[in-house]
């Protein structure tokens, strides 16, 4: 697990926790600790394995059309994840994003301009009736360092009413909420100015799922 810290004119710092450790908040390592102008964004898995992580460069958003540099045209590499320590070879600002430019996100929509994959059995498939077709509920969720700000986002849900539980490292519970959906997804910005640092576990309920992330807060 990897998670990134900054401030505007600070250091951009990358720490790593071994989620396998007995206390995974002490099994923090610093895998990268510089001071940039750009402040550290999502983090997301590629389908070849590794973590593509954003930033956003100082300047801010949008960027002029005059903007492009090293922060803005790349995006950050963790190339093995499962490694611990140097091992998982952290490339900062080493992915170019082809005159595209990277803010705080990373949209998680296709790529329909990238063409066919060469070898793949799926451009081949044709006449595929994907009607019926549930994908399983997922939950992702992000902690801002900057703007002390959890956003939690759970989609592909069948449940018509939902509990949100954030925990913290003693099980106590910190926020609270309940509701009715009223479609497949959920989303919501809940402020954490004021709390305690330390991993914080959220759980997502509805009558048909149980959904389970964590999170850590500097």
């Amino acid at each position: 697990m990897s998670n990134t810290n900054n401030i505007f004119g600070d250091s951009l710092s990358l720490y790593q926790y071994d989620l396998t450790a007995v206390n995974i908040a002490q099994s923090r390592q610093t895998i990268y600790k510089q001071p940039v102008p750009a402040s550290g964004g999502l983090h997301a898995l590629g389908p070849d394995g590794k973590i593509y992580i954003s930033c956003l460069y100082e300047y801010g958003y949008p960027y002029a059309d005059t903007i492009h540099n090293v922060y803005s045209d790349n995006l950050s590499v963790i190339n093995y994840p499962d490694n611990l320590g140097v091992a998982c070879d952290f490339q900062p600002f080493s992915f170019n994003l082809g005159g595209r430019r990277a803010y705080w996100g990373l949209p998680n929509n296709p790529n329909y301009e990238a063409g066919t994959w060469q070898g793949s059995p799926c451009d081949t498939l044709t006449g595929i009736d994907e009607s019926g077709i549930q994908l399983p509920p997922r939950i992702n969720v992000f902690f801002h360092p900057g703007f002390e700000i959890l956003f939690v986002n759970a989609n592909n849900l069948t449940g018509k009413q939902y509990q949100m539980t954030v925990y913290d490292m003693n099980s106590k519970i910190v926020i609270n909420e309940s509701g009715s959906l009223n479609s497949e997804f959920y989303t919501k910005d809940v402020t954490f100015i004021g709390k305690s640092a330390g991993l914080y576990v959220v759980a997502f309920r509805t009558e048909k799922e149980n959904l389970v992330s964590k999170f850590i807060k500097e």
